[in-house]
This record gives C-alpha cells, sequence and structure tokens, in this order.
C-alpha cells in the first residue's frame, strides 16, 4: 500500500484500538525525542502531520506540515519541545474509543498535564499497553471494517470489527474522531488537569488572612459542594450546570465543557462522578481568593450508552491536587487545578 496520512485514515475510523495508540504514540514519540536532543521542535503534532508508510508505521512528517495541522483550540499544537509532547499526548488520548486500559489514559493525561520528556513517554505507553499494527481501512455498514483495496482494485472481506468500536463506527470526518473520549480521559481520573505548569512542589501552609469579623469558610464542604454539582452536570450533560462550578472563561471550565459536548455527542451519560474530599490544606486565602492543597479519591462509577448500556467503572486511590478558588457572584468557584506532588 502506498503511504497514507494519519487524518486520512481517521476519516473512516472514528477511533483506534489502544495498542494502534500506542504504536503511533511510540513511534511519534521516538523521532520527536531525537528532535528534542539536537534542539529541535516540531511545533505541528497533529493526524495530518503524521504519515503512516507502506507498512503502516507512523512517520512523523515536516513541520511545514503546520499548515495544514489540525488545530487544537487550546494552542497544544504550537510552542517548545514540552508542547510538542502535550500535543502527543493529547492525540493519543483523542483517538482512544470508549473503554480504553485505565493505566494508559493516566499515561496520557500525565504527559498532557506538562513535565513528561518524548523518551518517558515512550516508555510509559510501551508499558502500560501492548502495541498492535494500525489497521488501516474504512467504516461501512454494520460496524465492520473495510480494509484498503488490494492491488488491482480488488477489496477483500471486510472484519468484523471489535465491540468496542462498533459503538463509533460509521460517524465521518475528522471531527468525529476529536470527540470520541472514553470518561477517564479527562475528568474521571479527579479534577482536570488545567494547568499549563507541571505538578506543584510541596510548600507549607500559609497563614490565612481575612476581613475582620469574617467567619473562614469550610473549604471541605465547599469542594464537596461543587464536586456535587458537577456530578449532577454530567449525569444530566447540563453545560450551564456545569458553568456554576468554575470561573467563567477559566482552563479548567473548557476542558470540562470539552469533554461534556463530547459525550453529548456520543450519546453518553456518566453517573455517580463523584469524589471522596480527604484532607484539605490551606496554604493561602482571602475573601475572594483561595489556594488549596486537597487529596481525594474518585469513586466508582458508570458510564450509560444511547441504548442503556451501563458500564461499571472502577474509582481511583488518593491523588493530591492544588486547587484555586475564586468568589464570583458571593459564590467559590474552580479558577485552576493542578496536581500537586
Amino acid at each position: 500500500m502506498q503511504a497514507t496520512r494519519l487524518d486520512t485514515v481517521l476519516a473512516g475510523r472514528p477511533a483506534l484500538r489502544p495498542g494502534e495508540v500506542v504504536t503511533v504514540v511510540a513511534a511519534v514519540g521516538g523521532e520527536l525525542a531525537g528532535m528534542h536532543a539536537a534542539r529541535q521542535v516540531h511545533g505541528a503534532v497533529a493526524p495530518a502531520a503524521i504519515v503512516l508508510d507502506a507498512a503502516c508505521r507512523p512517520r512523523l512528517g515536516s513541520p511545514a506540515a503546520r499548515r495544514t495541522a489540525f488545530a487544537f483550540a487550546d494552542g497544544d499544537g504550537d510552542g517548545d519541545a514540552d508542547a510538542d509532547v502535550r500535543a502527543l499526548a493529547r492525540l493519543g488520548l483523542e483517538l482512544l474509543g470508549p473503554y480504553p486500559p485505565q493505566r494508559l489514559v493516566e499515561v496520557l493525561q500525565e504527559a498532557h498535564a506538562g513535565g513528561v520528556d518524548a523518551k518517558a513517554l515512550v516508555v510509559k505507553v510501551l508499558t502500560a499497553c501492548r502495541p498492535e499494527p494500525v489497521r488501516v481501512g474504512s467504516a461501512v455498514g454494520g460496524g465492520e471494517l473495510a480494509p484498503a483495496p488490494a492491488p488491482g482494485g480488488v477489496v477483500p472481506r471486510p472484519v468484523r470489527a471489535p465491540a468496542w468500536h462498533r459503538v463509533v463506527l460509521g460517524r465521518r470526518g475528522l471531527g468525529a474522531v476529536v470527540v470520541v473520549l472514553v470518561v477517564a480521559v479527562v475528568v474521571v481520573l479527579g479534577w482536570v488537569d488545567a494547568g499549563r505548569s507541571g505538578p506543584v512542589a510541596d510548600r507549607p501552609p500559609s497563614p490565612v488572612p481575612s476581613a475582620h469579623g469574617d467567619v473562614p469558610p469550610r473549604w471541605h464542604d465547599t469542594l464537596t459542594g461543587l464536586d456535587r454539582r458537577r456530578a449532577v452536570a454530567f449525569a444530566t450533560a447540563d453545560a450551564a450546570a456545569l458553568r456554576t462550578v468554575y470561573v467563567p472563561g477559566s482552563a479548567a471550565l473548557a476542558a470540562d465543557l470539552h469533554v461534556l459536548r463530547s459525550y453529548r455527542r456520543l450519546g453518553v451519560r456518566v453517573q455517580g462522578l463523584r469524589l471522596r474530599i480527604g484532607e484539605v490544606r490551606t496554604v493561602t486565602a482571602s475573601t475572594s481568593h483561595a489556594v488549596l492543597t486537597v487529596t481525594d479519591q474518585l469513586r466508582p462509577y458508570r458510564v450509560v450508552d444511547r441504548d442503556g448500556g451501563v458500564r461499571h467503572q472502577p474509582g481511583r486511590g488518593d491523588r493530591t491536587w492544588q486547587v484555586t478558588l475564586d468568589r464570583v457572584a458571593d459564590q467559590w468557584r474552580i479558577a485552576s487545578i493542578r496536581r500537586h506532588r
């Protein structure tokens, strides 16, 4: 077969199998590692910049592909070496179909948050999931995958796609690709990794200033209330309700809205998306702004598809975050969230 761009492949395949995603991320990540070692950056890591050669091996195209590359809304496609890795990790997340291995999701999520170099990303994805060759074909009726035409125009018999793939087959174009996300990709690993910076280093808590006569808020109750509203928003696919959780215009809000709209287009609902808030420590606080260190656990939850099928998903153990809250219209809302180391 001739070389084929990944975005062309994806026009007929709204998602890749987890092993195929590993193959793409590992191959492209290896090339990025070489470029970064030579003090070069690509700056346009996207489906249009990745080519499958005659053996279906992913190769990173020229940085000139920037002119036609898919532009991520948050600008992850531009910038330095760290931006290259974040863009590749985000691409990997967006190519996953429903119910991928949780370890693979966590590895890609960590890289997208920043602070992971290309070489480390390659090692981590290869240990998270077994790679497999990328299949080139297009979706046909009944959820089958039609292989690319053989020489002479003969089309081999369609191969039955796995059940998880049939959920999303039939959607066409790159626009469908970027919305095929499993719940675990962004939201259910805990809070959204909305910050641009890497994990926050430990620092001692500071005294909490407050105006004379003010009663300091109970941060545990505040966070539990925000989490409850967020859970209702995802269970009902209500974007307006989700906006009451975050500071308007914040990256955290944009990330959660992106995921919520993706699920709405797929007909997916998330039930029981709740955190168990543990220790909350105040770093700094005033009457309108607070920075907290929060440890939480994700409870088990359910994913319900458009036909009423239910998939039970496990929770996760303790994870610690730096949560910034701002007071908006006399209510505390989330301004940003970053992993805390």
